[in-house]
């Protein structure tokens, strides 16, 4: 999936500030650009985040219109590469095989839901590296009643059966 990003090396205790400093951004640039309805915004936490305290993350919102190659000249700006203002850029968002758990409310707790998909992982021994994805179904942007929200969280796993 295509999406603009921003990234930086941030410490896990500023990682849900940066993240939402970043939407917020992402968005402006988005509407600045005349892309069109965003989709779920979400974030990239690399390992290194959760190993050292700090490491890559990477804030991304998809769009709505064509971003495959062939598309019409007026959605030239969402070629992956096109230029972009300020610090976002076009990023391919990695797909995957996930084993995902939906937490419903605040995020000053969201380290419960890691702590339960990290063992439901570790305990059948499926987890592959790469960066555990958090897609903001319910948020901020819809409603300020943090109980309202919904952050599915996504733990990278290995392919355990094949789909017809």
């Amino acid at each position: 999936m295509r999406a603009l990003a921003i990234s930086g090396r941030v410490s896990l205790a500023d990682g849900l500030a940066f993240v939402a400093g970043a939407v917020n951004e992402i968005l402006a640039t988005g509407e600045q650009l005349g892309l069109g309805e965003p989709g779920v915004p979400g974030a990239l936490f690399f390992e290194d985040v959760f190993e050292t305290d700090a490491g890559e993350l990477v804030a991304f919102v998809p769009f709505g219109q064509s971003t495959e190659p062939g598309a019409r000249p007026e959605d030239r700006a969402l070629v992956l590469g096109a230029p972009v203002p300020g610090r976002a850029e076009w990023y391919e968002v990695p797909g995957g095989e996930w084993a995902v758990l939906v937490h419903a409310g605040t995020h000053d707790d969201l380290d419960t839901a890691y702590a339960e998909l990290g063992s439901f992982v570790a305990a059948r021994a499926i987890g592959v590296a790469g960066a555990i994805r958090e897609d903001f179904l319910v948020s901020r942007l819809q409603t300020a009643d943090s109980e309202a929200w919904r952050t599915e969280v996504a733990w990278p796993v290995f392919r355990t059966a094949t789909t017809a």
